[in-house]
């Protein structure tokens, strides 16, 4: 019986010491936006929850949630909502909806919403995550700054400029504390404020807003990171707007240079960048 108990035992150690490797490669393409890889190695450690019956355990819910979040920044939105919904199906049956992993699952959801174009949808989920995140981590907490930033995305989609303002300015203010002004998730909400600013013809000041999200970025992840990239192409077309066509065009194609290298042409920030490019040579 001892020998039988000492090789189940190696089993299962070699099973999960496979299965994080899985993880930590698929974690490490995902950082480097190599995502069909990242998605191929998410997969290979969700096949081992499934032949070991370990679906219905939290790793199977954070599991999901990154293909998920993995098949949106690729911009396949359909197939994110599909593993975002079965680990919010798994994420309340094991924990409840009161639990900071499900209000994590209802953002990413409400984000997904929000890019397939059902404002409706993605502020009642964003809504139902604010709500909760306030009252499980209070309401100056860096979890709820993120969701304050995706409802000022939701408002500025509806043409709500004065309140996705005020929503967005709640984000900063709570980031800017928290994590300081040279951050990451700090310079992602001085994008969106410039994003706002530039629809209502305030070019001067999302210049300024655009310009520190690009500094940030730039001097955390690279010149060359596609995050940084699409600062570049968002100033390019704000450069446009402003009637400096040399600046835009500089931007651009800088910023097509990256995706290209780093993404392929295919991508859809590839795509986007060239279109924009071909729009201010018309």
């Amino acid at each position: 019986m001892e020998g039988k108990s000492s090789g189940l035992k190696e089993k299962v150690d070699e099973t999960t010491r496979v299965f994080n490797a899985y993880i930590d490669l698929a974690t490490k393409y995902k950082e480097l936006s190599k995502f069909e890889e990242a998605i191929r190695y998410y997969k290979y450690a969700l096949d081992i929850c499934e032949t070991d019956n370990k679906l219905e355990k939290p790793e199977a819910i954070a599991l999901l949630n990154n293909i998920g979040s993995v098949y949106e920044a690729k911009g396949c939105y359909e197939d994110a909502l599909k593993y975002y919904e079965r680990a919010l199906s798994i994420s309340i049956t094991l924990m409840g909806e009161s639990h900071i992993d499900t209000t994590s699952i209802y953002n990413n959801m409400g984000g997904v919403f929000l890019k397939l174009g059902n404002l409706k949808k993605a502020l009642q989920l964003y809504e139902k995550a604010l709500s909760l995140r306030k009252r499980l981590l209070g309401a100056e907490s860096i979890s709820t700054a993120l969701t304050y930033n995706n409802i000022a995305g939701v408002f500025r989609e509806m043409g709500e400029y004065k309140k996705a303002q005020e929503y967005y300015q709640r984000a900063i203010n709570i980031y800017e504390i928290e994590s300081g002004t040279k951050n990451i998730s700090t310079a992602m909400v001085y994008n969106n404020l410039a994003g706002l600013l530039m629809d209502q013809g305030k070019h001067a000041q999302a210049l300024e807003y655009y310009k520190k999200a690009y500094c940030i970025k730039k001097d955390l992840l690279g010149e060359e990171h596609p995050d940084t990239a699409i600062l570049l192409n968002n100033m390019g077309l704000l450069y446009y707007h402003m009637g400096d066509l040399k600046l835009a065009e500089e931007c651009l194609t800088k910023a097509i240079t990256i995706f290209d290298s780093v993404l392929g042409s295919d991508n859809i920030n590839s795509i986007r960048a060239r279109e924009n490019l071909a729009n201010i040579n018309q």
